[in-house]
C-alpha cells in the first residue's frame, strides 16, 4: 500500500489512520495510538483520530487522558468538524464515562446530560443511548 501512496504522492494520513483502526479492533493499543498519532500529521484525520485516541484511553483505564481528549474535541473546531457530528455528539458520551470513573459525579452528571439532549430523542434507540440514561439516573438518585 505505501510503494501505492509513493507513486500518486498521497498522503499517508489515511493509511495510518486504517492501519490504527486495524490495530484497535485488535486490541493491540499501543500500535493504534502509534497510527492514529501519525495520522495527525495532516488536518484530515485530526477529528476521527482524537475520537479513536480517547476511546482507546477509555479501554485501558485511562480515564484522567480520556477527558482531556475529549475535552479537547468539546471545546476545538478541527478541519472535519461538521462532516463529523456524530462524533462531536458522542464525545459528551465518552467525556461523561471519562469523569464518572474519575470520580467526579458532577461533571459526568452534566455530559450525560449534554449528550442525552443532543441524542435522546433518537427515532433509534442507540445501546449508547439506553447507557448514558442507566448511567445519569444512577448519579442522579
Amino acid at each position: 500500500m505505501e510503494e501505492t501512496l509513493n507513486k500518486t504522492g498521497r498522503s499517508r494520513e489515511a493509511l495510518w489512520y486504517a492501519l490504527g483502526a486495524i490495530s484497535s479492533a485488535k486490541s493491540d493499543y499501543d500500535k493504534a495510538l502509534e497510527y492514529y498519532n501519525k495520522s495527525l500529521s495532516g488536518p484530515i484525520y485530526e477529528l476521527a483520530s482524537y475520537f479513536a485516541i480517547g476511546k482507546i484511553y477509555i479501554a485501558q483505564g485511562d480515564y484522567e487522558k480520556a477527558q482531556g481528549v475529549f475535552e479537547d474535541i468539546l471545546q476545538n473546531y478541527y478541519i472535519d468538524y461538521t462532516l463529523l457530528a456524530t462524533l462531536i455528539t458522542q464525545a459528551h458520551y465518552y467525556k461523561g464515562l471519562a469523569c464518572e470513573n474519575l470520580g467526579q459525579t458532577e461533571q459526568a452528571t452534566d455530559a450525560y446530560r449534554d449528550f442525552l439532549n443532543l441524542w435522546g430523542d433518537s427515532e433509534y434507540q442507540l445501546e449508547i443511548i439506553k447507557d448514558a440514561r442507566i448511567r445519569l439516573s444512577k448519579l442522579t438518585a
